[in-house]
């Protein structure tokens, strides 16, 4: 990895970032051990870059998931409880037990229509197991539309303060109770995908489904869920949310591959540097699948970076190679990107 003299950190970072552009799913399964629920602890989605944002245990009354559920590999968990008989709560509902205060507003418009518990009997193991059946084993069910009289027809879960612009890792919770419905999921009004274990009719069982979003301009990540007709039971149950959340690049320094995400799908990355003092391009090659391409800094007008994207270097720098060596200073996976030796240049100029 190189820096360049005159705002070399800010090009050196950009030419590493992974962008991420839309709702990627990552995992549609029966959830079984604490292993599965990815935290900043716990095979951290983001690398050293993951922040534990929210955690939240849905559920309608005292009794499998009394008390807060306290914490699942790190993450811990705020109760909100819809009354029996009664109206859903709205909010915004404050959640304050994973870092700076978050807010969540609840959209269930079914009002007090069928305002009951539903139960799973799912049986999860590892560590904080029984933390984590606290959340999986009681639930609020949603229902196709036309089935329940307009009740339970979707709900929308509307979180807030996450940051701005944000990439983050939701993962949904959920289950059944002899039912097999699938839920559809939006996030911010795009698809994020369709959660097709949350319901096999197996009241034993609970599901795990992970994607990853991104929050709009002012912190704001709108949940969407509801299920699909034309299954034969058409019903299924969300019982938690956890959400993760992606740091800055810019505010720690690089030290590990495991920093330079992969989620989601990678517009560009590109390698900045001098041809002159390098003998030619050096073909970078790839960084945790991530394929880099060489931009040069003294060349004016568009450079292609593939996939129809271009990079632009205005004005064109000539003369001002500098150098590091980082092999001693990042670890982790193997890359031809990082961990070059310098080699100098007879041809550079001061730093202006």
């Amino acid at each position: 990895m190189r820096f360049f003299t005159g705002g070399g950190a800010f090009l050196a970072i950009a030419a590493f970032v992974a962008t991420t552009a839309q709702a990627v799913v990552i995992v549609d399964a029966p959830l079984t051990t604490t292993s599965q629920l990815v935290t900043a602890s716990n095979t951290p989605i983001f690398g050293g870059f993951t922040e534990n944002l929210a955690g939240v245990s849905l559920f309608y009354q005292a009794g499998s998931a009394s008390g807060p559920a306290d914490s699942v590999n790190g993450v811990f968990f705020d109760n909100v409880q819809f009354p029996v008989g009664g109206v859903p709560p709205t909010g915004p509902l404050a959640l304050t037990r994973n870092g700076a205060p978050k807010t969540l507003t609840v959209n269930a418009p079914w009002g007090s229509g069928d305002a009951n518990p539903r139960f799973q009997a799912a049986g999860t193991t590892g560590p904080d197991f029984a933390n984590l059946n606290l959340v999986t084993n009681e639930f609020v069910y949603l229902g196709a539309p036309g089935c329940c009289g307009g009740a339970h027809e979707g709900i929308g879960l509307n979180f807030g303060s996450l940051g701005a612009n944000r990439n983050v890792y939701v993962q949904l919770i959920g289950g059944d109770q002899g039912w097999n419905g699938d839920i559809g999921v939006t996030a911010n009004g795009s698809p994020a995908g369709t959660w097709t274990t949350v319901a096999n009719t197996d009241a034993n069982s609970a599901s795990i489904f992970g994607f990853t979003a991104t929050t709009n301009a002012t912190g704001n990540l709108n949940l969407d869920l509801g299920v699909i007709p034309g299954s034969t039971i058409p019903f299924a149950g969300i019982a938690g949310v956890v959400i993760l959340g992606e740091t800055t690049f810019a505010q720690a320094p690089l030290t590990n591959t495991s920093q330079i995400t992969t989620l989601g799908r990678t517009l560009a990355a590109a390698n900045l540097f001098y041809p002159q003092a390098q003998g030619g391009v050096v073909a970078p090659g790839t960084v945790n699948g991530i394929q880099f391409v060489d931009i040069a800094f003294d060349v004016a007008g568009p450079q292609a970076l593939g996939g129809g994207a271009s990079i632009t270097v205005t004005p064109a720098l000539g003369g001002r190679a500098r150098f590091q060596d980082t092999a001693g200073t990042i670890s982790g996976r193997t890359s031809s990107c990082s961990n070059r030796s310098p080699t100098r240049s007879t041809s550079s100029t001061p730093a202006m």
